[in-house]
C-alpha cells in the first residue's frame, strides 16, 4: 500500500513538473511574440532626430546665423541616410513662421547660414529643424532651439545711456529683471504618480511641477494634508519647481497639497484621486549601481484574477529587456542589469498580453561611453590680429582615436556668453529629444548628474514629472509622410471631371539654370521630375501636353511641401518674447561705440542715408486708384522670393499690423492695425461670394490659405483715405464710415477673380528654395596696418572638420582687435553610436 502511494505521489509530482514546464514555455512563447511585435514596431518607424549647432545663441538684427545640423537614427545614433532633404524655420513669439528654407542633407549632415532681416524686431525666436519623415511622429521628435535677437543700437541706446568716448564699455551688461510676484490665478501645479497610477493602500512616489503663468518653475516647500487638515507627509524643496514625495493613501480619504511659494503665499491644490484597483510600477535606479530594481504591485482584485503581465524595457527604439510576471504571490520584484540598455533615457513598461500599456517609468542610464575631445593651442597667449592654430584630438572612452565629423565655433567672451540661453549640448538634445513633455528649464544643469547625487535626484524628478508616455505597441498601417531620399517635384494631372489622366506628357522648363525635362504620368495621373539642380531662387514652368505637343486642357496640381504645424511656443525659465539679457553682453554697446567713434572722427562710413523711392506697378491690376496708387505694394520681385508662401503668411510678413483678432463677442476677423480687411481679387470683392452658413472669417481664411505667392502677380494695400475712398464707394454701404475699412487688391496670374480653381494646362511652380551654404569669411592679417576696426563677436566658424584615422584635425584663424578671452565650442559625431561635445576652452588674447 505504501509503495502504491509513493507511485501516486511521483506521478502527481511529474505531472506538476510537466504543467509548470508547459506554463513556463507558454509564457516564454508569449513574451517572445510580444517582443517581436515591439521590435517590428520600431523597425518600421525608423525615427530620425536632429541636432543643430549654431555659432551663437544671441544676435543683432541683420546678423547671420551659421549652423550645422546632425541627423541621427534615433535607435543607434548613427548618421541617418533615410532623408536627404530637411527644413529649417524661424518663428517669432506668436508662433508665426518668418522664414522657411529647404536644406540638402548628405550622410546625415547639413550646414549653411541664415540671414536675419535688418528690420527684425528685438525679442526671442525659435529655430526649428526637421525632415518630412519626422512629421509622422509629431513635433516632439523635431529639433527646436530658442535664440535672442537684439535691436540695432545706433540711436536707441543713445537715449538711455551716456556713453563716454573715454570710458570703455566692455564690462557693461544690459540686464532684464524678472518679476517675483505671484498670484494664485497664475500658479499651475501638475502631479504625476510614478508609473502613472495612484493606487489605494500602496506606497506611491508622486512627482509634481509648479510653474507661474509664463511657464517658469516656482521653487516651493509644503505638506500633504488629508480631508481633516492633518499633515500626512512633508513636501521637500524643489528644483525649478520640480520635486517628489512618497505617501500611502487610505480608503475614504482625499488629499491636498499646501505649497509655500517664495513670497510666503500658501497655495492649496488637490492631489489626484486615489484608484481602488490597478497596478503600480516603481523603479529604483542609483547611478552608482550596475542594475536597477523594478517593483510591480497590484490591487487585491487583480491579484485574484491570476493573469499574466509583461515587463518590457526599451530605449532609443530597441527592445532591451522582457519578462513575464503574475501577481499570485502579491507582486513582482525584478533586478535588471543596466548593461542591457544604451546610454540615454530608457522606458520600463508594464503591459497586458493584449499589449495594453498599464504603467510606464522613465529612467536615465549613463555608461560614460561618449567621445572625448581635447584642444591644444599653439601658444599660451595671443596678440591682437594674431594667428591661432588649434590641434583637435577625438578619442573614445578608452582613449582610442576615432574618425569624427565636427563643427567648431570660436566666440569673443566679452561679447557672447557661451551656451547661455539653452544650455543645450548634442548629448542632451539627442538623448532627451522627444522623451520629455514641455520645455526643460536650465537643461545644462543635468549634464553633471553622474557626478552629483542631488543632480541625480533632480534629474529623476524631471523624468517623473515630464516623462512622455509611450502609447501602445501596435505598428501603424502606413505613414502619412514619405522620406525624401532626393529632391524631386511631383504633381497630378486631372481632366475637367477631376479624374486623373494616365499617359499624358508633362514638360518642365527653367531659365536659370537652363533645364528642359520631360516625363509621362503614371496610371494614377502622377508625374515626377528628378535630378533637378537645387536652387535658392527656383522658378519652373510646367506644362501638360497632348499628343500633338500642344497645351492640353487639363489641371496640374503640384504636391507642395506641407510644413509641420507647431504648437504655441513656450520656453521654460523666461517669458518668451522678451529680449534676453546677458548673452550678448557688450556687443550692442560696442557696436554703438564703434559707429559713434567713426562718426566723431569723420570716417566715411557714416554717410547720411538717401532713399530713392518709385511707385511699384502691378501689371494687369484692377486698382481703382490707378497704377501704383497704394499705401503698400508687394510686387513680383518680393513674390519671387516668397516661393510657395500662402497669401495669409505673405501679408503677415510684408504688411505691418496685419493679423487676426476677435470682437467682443468672440467673432474672428482679419485686420490691419485693428481695422477690418476686405479682400478684392482681380477687381472682385470676395464678400459677394460668401456661402450660406459660413462665417466671414472662415470664408476669408479659405482664400488666405488657397492662394500662394506663385499664383499672384502683386498685392496692393489701401490704408489711407485717399486710397480708401474709391474702394469704399465701389464696395461698401454709403452709410459705413470709410476709415473703418481697409482694402487688399490681389492680382492673380490667371486674372479670373476669386474662384478657387487652378490654372489650366500649365503652372508656374516655385518650390520652397534651398538655402545653399556660403563660406564663412575669416580675415587674414599680416599686421596692424588695416584701418577698419575688427570687433567681431564670432571669431571663427568651421562646420566641416573631419579628423583623420588618428583622431586628429587642425584649425587656423586670426584674432580680432579686442583684448580678453575666446571660447571654443565643438560638437561632433562619428559613424557609430557615439556623440559628444567640448563645452569650452578659453584662449587669452
Amino acid at each position: 500500500m505504501l509503495l502504491k502511494n509513493r507511485i501516486y505521489v511521483q506521478i502527481i509530482f511529474l505531472i506538476c513538473c510537466q504543467l509548470s514546464l508547459l506554463a513556463q514555455t507558454q509564457q516564454r512563447s508569449q513574451i517572445d511574440t510580444l517582443l517581436k511585435s515591439v521590435n517590428s514596431h520600431y523597425s518600421n518607424l525608423q525615427i530620425e532626430r536632429f541636432f543643430l549647432h549654431t555659432d551663437r545663441d544671441a544676435y543683432l538684427a541683420s546678423d547671420t546665423i551659421w549652423f550645422k545640423g546632425y541627423l541621427f537614427n534615433a535607435a543607434d545614433l548613427t548618421a541617418s541616410t533615410k532623408s536627404s532633404v530637411a527644413y529649417m524655420e524661424l518663428a517669432d513669439a506668436s508662433n508665426q513662421v518668418l522664414k522657411r528654407v529647404r536644406l540638402p542633407v548628405a550622410y546625415g549632415v547639413t550646414y549653411g547660414n541664415l540671414a536675419l532681416a535688418d528690420n527684425l524686431p528685438a525679442g526671442d525666436y525659435e529655430l526649428r529643424l526637421y525632415t518630412n519623415w519626422m512629421k509622422n511622429f509629431g513635433e516632439q521628435v523635431m529639433f527646436k532651439k530658442r535664440i535672442a535677437v537684439h535691436p540695432p543700437v545706433l540711436g536707441a541706446l543713445q537715449r538711455s545711456q551716456d556713453l563716454s568716448k573715454k570710458k570703455p564699455s566692455s564690462n557693461r551688461n544690459i540686464k532684464h529683471v524678472k518679476s517675483t510676484g505671484y498670484k494664485a490665478s497664475g500658479v499651475n501645479v501638475a502631479f504625476k504618480p510614478e508609473g502613472g497610477s495612484f493606487i489605494l493602500g500602496q506606497a506611491t512616489n508622486i512627482a509634481f511641477k509648479v510653474t507661474d503663468k509664463n511657464g517658469n518653475g516656482i521653487d516651493v516647500i509644503g505638506e500633504v494634508v488629508n480631508k481633516s487638515g492633518q499633515r500626512v507627509v512633508d513636501i521637500p524643496p524643489t528644483h525649478h519647481g520640480i520635486g517628489s514625495f512618497n505617501m500611502i493613501s487610505f480608503a475614504k480619504e482625499s488629499y491636498k497639497a499646501r505649497l509655500t511659494l517664495p513670497d510666503s503665499t500658501v497655495y492649496t491644490v488637490d492631489l489626484p484621486a486615489v484608484q481602488a484597483n490597478g497596478t503600480s510600477l516603481k523603479v529604483i535606479s542609483s547611478f552608482n549601481r550596475d542594475s536597477c530594481e523594478v517593483i510591480i504591485t497590484a490591487s487585491e482584485e487583480l491579484r485574484a484574477a491570476n493573469q499574466n503581465y509583461y515587463v518590457i524595457g526599451h530605449s532609443r527604439g530597441m527592445v532591451c529587456f522582457g519578462a513575464a510576471i503574475n501577481f499570485k504571490n502579491g507582486g513582482a520584484r525584478l533586478k535588471v542589469s543596466k548593461k542591457l540598455f544604451p546610454t540615454g533615457i530608457s522606458h520600463i513598461l508594464l503591459t497586458t498580453g493584449a499589449k495594453k500599456v498599464l504603467n510606464e517609468r522613465l529612467v536615465y542610464i549613463d555608461h560614460q561611453d561618449q567621445l572625448r575631445v581635447s584642444v591644444l593651442a599653439d601658444k599660451s597667449a595671443y596678440n591682437l590680429r594674431d594667428s591661432v592654430g588649434l590641434s583637435i584630438k577625438v578619442t573614445d572612452a578608452q582613449g582610442l582615436p576615432v574618425k569624427a565629423s565636427l563643427s567648431l565655433a570660436v566666440t569673443d567672451d566679452d561679447q557672447v556668453e557661451q551656451d547661455s540661453l539653452s544650455g543645450r549640448s548634442i548629448l542632451r538634445s539627442v538623448l532627451f529629444s522627444g522623451e520629455l513633455n514641455g520645455a526643460i528649464e536650465d537643461p545644462g544643469y543635468y549634464v553633471m548628474a553622474s557626478a552629483n547625487q542631488k543632480v541625480q535626484d533632480d534629474l529623476d524628478n524631471l523624468l517623473l514629472a515630464q516623462g512622455r508616455t509611450f502609447y501602445g505597441l501596435d505598428v501603424p498601417e502606413k505613414m502619412n509622410y514619405f522620406a525624401e531620399t532626393e529632391f524631386l517635384m511631383q504633381g497630378t494631372v486631372k481632366n475637367a471631371f477631376n479624374k486623373p489622366i494616365a499617359g499624358l506628357s508633362v514638360r518642365l522648363m527653367s531659365k536659370k539654370p537652363l533645364q528642359l525635362l520631360d516625363t509621362v504620368t503614371n496610371g494614377d495621373g502622377v508625374f515626377q521630375f528628378k535630378n533637378i539642380i537645387p536652387l535658392d531662387t527656383p522658378s519652373y514652368f510646367i506644362q501638360g501636353l497632348n499628343k500633338k505637343g500642344k497645351l492640353a486642357n487639363v489641371t496640374l496640381e503640384m504636391d507642395d511641401f506641407q510644413p509641420q504645424k507647431f504648437s504655441a511656443i513656450t520656453v521654460a525659465g523666461e517669458t518668451f518674447g522678451l529680449p534676453a539679457d546677458t548673452s550678448l553682453k557688450s556687443e550692442a554697446l560696442r557696436e554703438y561705440e564703434r559707429k559713434r567713434g567713426a562718426y566723431l572722427s569723420n570716417q566715411p562710413n557714416m554717410l547720411r542715408e538717401v532713399s530713392i523711392v518709385g511707385k511699384k506697378i502691378i501689371k494687369g491690376s484692377k486698382n481703382l486708384n490707378g497704377a501704383g496708387e497704394a499705401d503698400v505694394t508687394i510686387d513680383e520681385a518680393t513674390l519671387m522670393q516668397a516661393g510657395k508662401m500662402k497669401l495669409g503668411d505673405l501679408l503677415y510678413k510684408n504688411v505691418k499690423g496685419f493679423g487676426v483678432r476677435a470682437t467682443k463677442t468672440g467673432s474672428m476677423y482679419f485686420h490691419i492695425n485693428n481695422i477690418a480687411v476686405h479682400l478684392i481679387i482681380d477687381g472682385l470683392i470676395i464678400d459677394f461670394f460668401l456661402p450660406e452658413g459660413k462665417s466671414f472669417y472662415e470664408h476669408y481664411r479659405e482664400y488666405m490659405d488657397y492662394y500662394d505667392a506663385s499664383e499672384i502677380k502683386g498685392v496692393e494695400v489701401m490704408l489711407k483715405g485717399k486710397y480708401q475712398l474709391n474702394y469704399h464707394r465701389a464696395f461698401m454701404n454709403p452709410m459705413d464710415i470709410f476709415y473703418e475699412h481697409v482694402f487688399l487688391e490681389v492680382t492673380t496670374r490667371g486674372g479670373v477673380g476669386p474662384f478657387l480653381k487652378k490654372s489650366y494646362g500649365s503652372v508656374v511652380h516655385r518650390p520652397l528654395p534651398f538655402a545653399l551654404p556660403a563660406t564663412f569669411y575669416s580675415p587674414s592679417y599680416s599686421g596692424l596696418s588695416d584701418v577698419k576696426t575688427d570687433f567681431r563677436p564670432l571669431i571663427h566658424w568651421e562646420p566641416n572638420i573631419v579628423t583623420d584615422e588618428n583622431g586628429n584635425a587642425t584649425v587656423k584663424f586670426f584674432t580680432s582687435d579686442n583684448n580678453g578671452k575666446y571660447s571654443i565650442a565643438i560638437k561632433h559625431r562619428i559613424n557609430c553610436d557615439r556623440i559628444g561635445i567640448l563645452r569650452s576652452r578659453c584662449l587669452p588674447i
